[in-house]
Order: C-alpha cells, then sequence, then structure tokens
C-alpha cells in the first residue's frame, strides 16, 4: 500500500489551499483597505507656493506667444494678458478656462476664429508644462513617504499639475482632477462623487487637508468629511466651523503632531 495519496489528489489538495488562501488573502486586503484611515490633500498652496507657479507659466506662455505671433507685443502688454484671464468665469475646468483665455487673446491679435481655436489648444499644453514645474515645500516629499506607511493617501485638485513631474507619482493612491468631473472643489458633488468612487461606505476615517476655507473645509465637511485646514499668514475663517473640523495648523509638515492628538487617526 503507497504511503503517499496518490499525484492527482496530491495536485487537487493543493488547488483548493491554494484558492483557499488567495481568498482569505484578498478578504484580509480588502478589510485593510476599508478600514486603514484616508488622508486627502489638496495640492496648490498645500503642498507648494502655488502663486509662484502660475506666475512664472503665464510669463513664459506669454513670452513664447510674443514669439510666435510678433503683433501680439503691441497690442496686449503682460498686464493686460493676466486681466483677460482673470476676467473669464472661474468656475470653468481649469483647461477649458485656459483654452477659452488663449482664444480670446489670440483672437483679439487677428486669427480668425477657428484657427485661434486650434492654436489655443496647442498653447495650453505649452502652458501646463510650465504649470507643472513645481518644487514642494522642503520636507513634503518625506512627509508623505512617512505617512504612506499608515495611511492612504489621495489628493483632489482644481489645477492641471502633472504628478509625475512634481515628484508625487506613487505617492498617492490616487490624484483626483476637479476637471474630469467636470466640477470644482467648491461643488459638494464632487467630494460626494469621490466618495463613491473610494467606496468610504465603512468606519474607514476620511479627512481632508488645505489652505482653502471654503474649498477645503467647508465643502468637503457637507459631504461629511472631517477636514484639517492650513492656515496661510493674514487669512481668517469667513464663517463658523463645520461639523467635522478638526482645527488649523499653519504648514503641512505640522500634520504628523496634529494627528497624534486625533485619537481615530493616530
Amino acid at each position: 500500500m503507497p504511503i503517499w495519496p496518490p499525484l492527482k489528489s496530491t495536485r487537487k489538495l493543493i488547488s483548493v489551499t491554494w484558492r483557499r488562501s488567495t481568498i482569505a488573502l484578498i478578504h484580509a486586503l480588502i478589510y485593510l483597505m476599508m478600514t486603514t484611515p484616508i488622508i486627502s490633500f489638496d495640492l496648490d498652496d498645500t503642498l507648494w507656493d502655488n502663486r509662484r507657479v502660475i506666475q512664472r507659466a503665464l510669463r513664459q506662455l506669454y513670452d513664447a506667444l510674443t514669439k510666435a505671433y510678433p503683433q501680439m507685443i503691441h497690442q496686449i502688454s503682460f498686464s493686460d494678458f493676466i486681466h483677460m484671464a482673470e476676467d473669464l468665469d472661474e468656475q470653468w475646468p481649469m483647461d477649458s478656462h485656459r483654452i477659452a483665455h488663449l482664444k480670446a487673446v489670440l483672437t483679439r491679435i487677428g486669427l480668425p476664429t477657428s484657427q485661434a481655436s486650434e492654436h489655443a489648444i496647442r498653447w495650453t499644453q505649452h502652458y501646463r508644462r510650465w504649470r507643472s514645474q513645481v518644487q514642494c515645500y522642503p520636507g513634503v516629499i518625506s512627509l508623505l513617504v512617512s505617512l504612506k506607511t499608515k495611511y492612504r493617501l489621495i489628493a483632489i485638485t482644481n489645477g492641471n499639475v502633472d504628478a509625475r513631474q512634481v515628484g508625487l507619482y506613487g505617492l498617492f493612491e490616487q490624484i483626483f482632477y476637479a476637471e474630469e468631473f467636470g466640477l470644482q472643489k467648491s461643488n459638494v458633488d464632487l467630494y460626494r462623487s469621490i466618495s463613491r468612487r473610494l467606496a468610504t461606505g465603512h468606519p474607514s476615517p476620511l479627512l481632508h487637508i488645505g489652505d482653502h476655507w471654503q474649498q477645503d473645509v467647508l465643502v468637503p465637511a457637507e459631504a461629511g468629511w472631517q477636514t484639517l485646514w492650513v492656515q496661510r499668514p493674514n487669512v481668517e475663517p469667513t464663517s463658523p466651523p463645520p461639523k467635522g473640523y478638526l482645527g488649523k495648523i499653519g504648514h503641512v509638515l505640522e500634520l504628523p503632531i496634529k494627528l497624534q492628538a486625533i485619537p481615530v487617526l493616530a
């Protein structure tokens, strides 16, 4: 009588054991994802100084345009160029806003409407390359690397910065661009849509951190998120704190100390 079971039975036993182990592992990973706290970050002016980035990108765009269309320098000053952008509806999605801005500029200097539209799309890509030349505040990358060992990290932005060029690629589980939803961060439906994508109908805490009182505190709180405000110098709240507001910090690097004071996130 053979001591070992037949080879066919052994293979079947191994197959069944492997399937059960795989299923158990999948369940464990799902449970881990559903119970690991999620920290959401705003990007512009929270992780880097966005005003300098925008100013430089617009300057580079203006200089490139005046080289491509020499007549422009006599018709539209850099100050006029900036004002034309500010006059447009800021609630437009980011790329649509820039395309509309450039189309208005190119039409004003004499390009036919159809040609202006085509060129505006091309120049928007030029702008985006400069827009993505961002340098995070010192210490931010190290902070995110450390937080990633304990939390699920995501980012939400009205902007269109390319995470691969900024050094953020791989640090966030996902970056949600408001434009992809056809919304802005001022719209609570954006946060509700992101909640559904994250499948956050579970006990996992969801905290959003950002510098804008309305878009990063009031609106996500309305969607049921907890919020933490990065208060810039000389900026004060414009309303009473909402439910779920966990306080403020002066700089994102103060986050680890703040998290220690929040039991559910510590």
